[in-house]
């Protein structure tokens, strides 16, 4: 699980967000989907195949009518397209605002490489405090 002390910076935050899809690109979404937390207030059921099947069809359930499929593929040989990819990003929220006072303490967006260059496909979650641990919950992939 991604599993944080309190006192974590935003930037060990994205490398564990980083490690996380670094597990989507060796396509383990059995665990990948084991390192999300999951609050019992959450909406979404995330599964190794809803994981697989959002990479696969660029942010989309269904696939693509241009039959084109997509993969994680490594950070370090993805090209940018110079529009201002990758996006990582952390958000923390102020103390006593409506997130905080729900246990949600930050919010972060991480773009995905796909095939081999930085997409509009971005991963968002919810950084969530629970018993002095910071847990990373997945609220969405889709295109932004």
């Amino acid at each position: 699980m991604l599993d944080f002390p309190t006192n974590a910076t935003g930037n060990a935050i994205l490398e564990g967000i980083k490690q996380w899809v670094v597990v989507l690109e060796q396509e383990r979404y059995v665990d990948a989907v084991r390192w999300l937390y999951r609050p019992p207030t959450s909406g979404t059921i995330w599964t190794p195949a809803l994981l697989e099947s959002l990479v696969t069809n660029y942010g989309l359930m269904e696939p693509r009518p241009d039959g084109e499929t997509y993969r994680v593929t490594p950070h370090d040989t993805a090209k940018s397209r110079g529009d201002g990819h990758p996006y990582r990003d952390i958000n923390w929220f102020p103390p006593g605002s409506a997130q905080v006072n729900r246990g949600v303490v930050a919010a972060a967006t991480f773009d995905l490489p796909l095939n081999g260059e930085w997409s509009d496909v971005s991963a968002t979650f919810l950084i969530h405090k629970v018993n002095d641990r910071l847990l990373v919950e997945l609220e969405d992939m889709h295109v932004l």
